[in-house]
């Protein structure tokens, strides 16, 4: 009887904080971040141990970003990684908080650590060539936006809107050159 009890508890837990996740989800569209923040924190206490903390993290830390709260997001995305130190989305999304903070030494490390799991990955390599542009590094971001417009025309074909938006960057290095 305990057992189910334990059960029944765990489960109601986590059918709390699936809601508090989709509510947050649907006011994070209608640009309610502080709100959308406050259900993402209500989720976590609803689970405790249970809770998904990793996924909840990444996603208030993607919301706090998204907000200009770059440092908050750091320290959120970092606990993450803390604790999956290869994960690629992580380590991507905490490399543009750190570039949006001007902070383009770490940025880059911290992608081009993402690069060794996934040196393909063409979102990737392009997050270092804009890092690379920013820095005004302009023929090593040329060099990295080809080799990311070849992976999205093999992955996507020419059609896709990243195929595009990398030959856009190309376009760009080439003009500041």
């Amino acid at each position: 009887l305990q057992l189910i009890y334990t059960e029944d508890l765990q489960t109601a837990y986590h059918n709390i904080a699936a809601c508090k996740i989709d509510e947050a989800r649907v006011m994070k569209g209608q640009g309610l971040y502080n709100q959308a923040l406050q259900h993402l924190q209500q989720a976590m206490a609803a689970m405790g141990d249970n809770a998904p903390k990793q996924q909840i993290e990444s996603e208030m830390a993607s919301w706090h970003s998204m907000n200009g709260d770059y440092e908050q997001a750091i320290r959120l995305y970092q606990g993450v990684l803390d604790k999956d130190p290869n994960n690629d989305a992580v380590l991507n999304n905490l490399a543009i908080c750190y570039a949006r903070l001007g902070d383009y030494a770490r940025s880059l490390a911290l992608q081009e650590q993402a690069l060794r799991h996934n040196p393909h990955n063409p979102e990737l390599l392009t997050n270092v060539a804009t890092t690379y542009f920013r820095q005004g590094n302009y023929r090593q971001a040329l060099q990295i936006i080809d080799n990311a417009a070849g992976q999205f025309r093999s992955k996507q074909g020419e059609n896709s809107a990243a195929y595009a938006a990398a030959l856009v960057n190309k376009a760009a290095c080439l003009a500041m050159m």
